[in-house]
């Protein structure tokens, strides 16, 4: 059945404060109809403060992303309050950019495909809350949010960490730090699947945007004023170019998509719940830098998608065979010892000749960045020079491969200077900032 011309509806949300559930419901036309459940396990009941009303009023067309992108329909109507022309103008942006993986994989021409319909002249004022200088970290699992973990507390502040959905690495880093561990359980509509497997329309999401409303909903009922995420500078560049419009694997990760919400809140929920990258001015490999400095996490940590995979996840830490496992393996082997890093992984991944293409793509030699949450071709190559400096992989042959195709000496030193200067673009609130003047720099 041909949906493309039907009407996708933001049906509302409907709270089950007793159990701390709230479910999202959408449609299809009268046929079709989805509904996502979120359950909370917070410290404090969930009620209907209108702090929180108004946050699950603007996440359900965050959420709404997964259902609408089946068909991807132009006719979009909301069943409550409606959006003014600039909230209608941030959600075409963040459905147009955030899905853009999505539009190119499925061959998708997403030029005014999106539309959110315009209803109101003038929106609800912003909600005030109590500023209590707390901060919620939101947990991936990876060597990211630990590292900003680190260095939060090497700046002796307080933290609460959170994340969406649990997993056993995620669940033992969060109960590892002194502060609360806060969860939301999602669950899917079912349908989503089956349809999946019929005649609509799959592919990636912008999960962080769902990540960061979620984050949100858990401040707003937890008291928090900060909610620091781990998303490096190096998010902000895209994969390749489609309809004109670059495609970034990354995109809800991006500078550009934290100012954009950032913005977002600040005018429409609440000016007082502050959402910002603490890491925003550092590289993959800076970042890589730090982290290796803390071992006790290196047991304990893992990026490897596979996973977080909705079927057998947990089962394997790192698969070894993906993009996302050979940029983490090869930006920590210039700080770690290699023993260290194969016990890790479960294996040399410079040794895994089967790996070429994967590293040709993340050297940039083939104009095709990998769509992953990977670093920048200039990290990858300097991090080649340390680790060829260092000795430990010369016979290797991912590193016979690279050896020769190291730029010269000095443009290498101009990419080091270049990868491990922290910049000044960010949203950093002053009180976060000091660590910037303490971490190593490795020139």
């Amino acid at each position: 059945m041909n949906r493309s011309d039907q009407t996708f509806t933001f049906k509302g949300y409907t709270l089950d404060t007793n159990l701390g559930v709230v479910q999202f419901h959408f449609s299809f036309d009268s046929d079709l109809r989805f509904t996502e459940t979120w359950e909370l396990k917070t410290s404090i009941p969930l009620t209907a403060t209108p702090l929180v009303e108004r946050i699950l009023f603007h996440a359900q067309f965050a959420i709404g992303a997964s259902y609408w992108k089946t068909y991807c329909p132009k006719k979009i109507q909301i069943s409550s309050e409606g959006l003014t022309d600039q909230q209608a103008e941030f959600w075409n942006r963040v459905y147009t950019k955030g899905l853009g993986e999505f539009f190119f994989k499925n061959q998708i021409d997403f030029r005014n495909l999106v539309n959110f319909p315009v209803d109101r002249t003038q929106a609800a004022p912003a909600i005030s809350t109590n500023k209590s200088g707390r901060l919620l970290l939101p947990l991936g699992g990876g060597k990211d949010s630990l590292s900003s973990a680190a260095l939060l507390t090497q700046m002796h502040k307080s933290f609460d960490t959170f994340s969406l959905g649990s997993y056993p690495v995620i669940t033992q880093q969060g109960n590892s730090f002194p502060g609360d561990h806060f969860v939301i359980e999602r669950t899917l509509d079912g349908n989503l699947f089956d349809l999946n497997d019929q005649d609509a329309y799959n592919g990636h999401v912008p999960i962080s945007m769902i990540y960061a409303f979620a984050a949100l909903l858990v401040s707003a009922i937890e008291g928090h004023e900060y909610i620091a995420i781990s998303n490096e500078r190096s998010a902000n560049e895209g994969n390749l170019e489609y309809l004109g419009n670059n495609i970034n694997h990354q995109w809800s990760k991006s500078f550009e998509f934290e100012k954009l919400f950032s913005n977002y809140v600040e005018k429409f929920i609440s000016p007082d719940l502050h959402y910002f990258s603490l890491l925003r001015p550092l590289s993959e490999l800076h970042i890589a830098k730090i982290f290796s400095e803390q071992t006790q996490w290196h047991n304990l940590f893992t990026s490897c998608n596979r996973n977080f995979a909705r079927t057998a996840a947990g089962k394997v830490r790192w698969c070894g065979q993906c993009p996302k496992c050979a940029f983490v393996f090869v930006i920590l082997a210039p700080f770690m010892p290699k023993a260290e890093l194969v016990n890790i992984f479960q294996k040399n991944i410079l040794a895994d000749g089967s790996l070429l293409t994967i590293f040709q793509d993340l050297l940039g030699e083939t104009n095709q960045k990998p769509f992953d949450c990977v670093g920048t071709p200039e990290e990858v190559v300097v991090a080649f020079h340390i680790i060829k400096q260092g000795g430990e992989y010369k016979n290797d042959v991912i590193m016979e491969y690279v050896d020769s195709r190291l730029p010269n000496a000095k443009d290498i030193a101009t990419m080091r200077q270049r990868v491990f200067t922290p910049e000044s673009t960010h949203l950093i609130p002053d009180k976060f900032q000091t660590y910037l003047n303490d971490i190593p720099t490795l020139e």
